[in-house]
């Protein structure tokens, strides 16, 4: 396993050459935590990591590997952006072929595509031609790819770039599976619509700013944790303030308060301890829970 001590990316002095002949940086960084957030164009940094660019100065690290061996090692599968596919195999094809060639054979390419295929629930995929596939099905392949031969470490470049509602709730809900229980880097490219969520719950974040040979650290502001109890539609709320990139904890039954709402049948208050990000506030609870229907019955700081 890669060392949980090393920073996830390490950058120092690092200059990039690009196909063109211009050249990108120096860049020196370190990001620390299990998930990484990259805000603005990193383009040039994602083809470094596929070898179509060029480290010519300093150092380039993913968790003490340098970039131009990571996908060599097994060590880390990367999703990159709408990436040209083999369009006339089928999806089961792709992703037995694509076990076939990674560097760490953990178990048969067949036994890899049909485990994956049955994990995100993609048998009716299976044997459809990759041409066939819309924007999200195609992302989707992308991601489920990454995870062949399972890496430590996912690198997914701008998974929720350009989606509508219904693709970009699903392609969210697949990424966090993904990612649980791996270190993951992901890249934004508007940190303040719909795709704010993968930066809310990243541990660093990092951002290109106008000038394309800056990036720095953006400071997190810390969480807000506040205990919420409510006395119906509990789960919708829970669905709802995820929805907005707040972590939500159930904490149960909360017996003081259901006492206090007398002897009614079925009812009880539920508590939850709710993290809110960004610019969350607890109007923001109220108003997620007016959307869908829950009652407040107490909202204060956690202690």
């Amino acid at each position: 396993m890669l060392s949980a001590e090393r920073p996830l990316l390490h950058l120092e002095g690092a200059r990039v050459a690009l196909p063109d002949g211009s050249e990108l940086g120096p860049w020196t960084v370190n990001a620390t935590g299990r998930r990484l957030a990259l805000v603005g164009n990193f383009h040039a940094w994602f083809r470094l990591l596929e070898q179509q660019n060029r480290l010519v100065q300093g150092v380039a690290e993913v968790a003490g590997t340098p970039l131009a061996r990571l996908l060599s090692s097994g060590r880390a599968g990367i999703a990159p952006l709408d990436p040209p596919l083999p369009e006339k195999w089928t999806l089961r094809r792709y992703l037995t072929e694509s076990a076939a060639l990674s560097p760490i054979r953990r178990s048969k390419p067949r036994d890899v595509a049909r485990q994956l295929l049955s994990r995100f629930s993609l048998e009716t995929l299976a044997e459809r031609k990759l041409l066939g596939f819309n924007r999200v099905e195609r992302r989707t392949v992308a991601v489920v790819r990454a995870c062949a031969n399972e890496p430590e470490i996912l690198i997914c470049e701008a998974p929720l770039a350009n989606l509508d509602d219904a693709a970009h709730d699903y392609l969210e809900g697949l990424l966090e599976r993904v990612f649980e229980g791996r270190r993951s880097i992901v890249s934004v490219v508007d940190p303040r619509g719909r795709e704010r969520g993968l930066v809310e719950r990243a541990s660093s974040v990092l951002e290109i700013g106008l000038d394309p040979n800056h990036v720095a650290e953006r400071p997190r502001r810390a969480a807000t944790r506040l205990w919420v109890s409510v006395t119906r539609r509990a789960d919708e709320l829970c669905a709802a303030l995820r929805g907005r990139a707040h972590g939500v904890e159930p904490l149960g039954d909360v017996g003081m308060l259901t006492s206090l709402l007398g002897d009614v049948p079925g009812v009880s208050a539920q508590r939850f301890a709710v993290e809110l990000q960004g610019s969350g506030s607890a109007s923001d609870i109220l108003a997620a829970a007016e959307e869908c229907g829950a009652i407040v019955v107490e909202l204060r700081e956690a202690p």
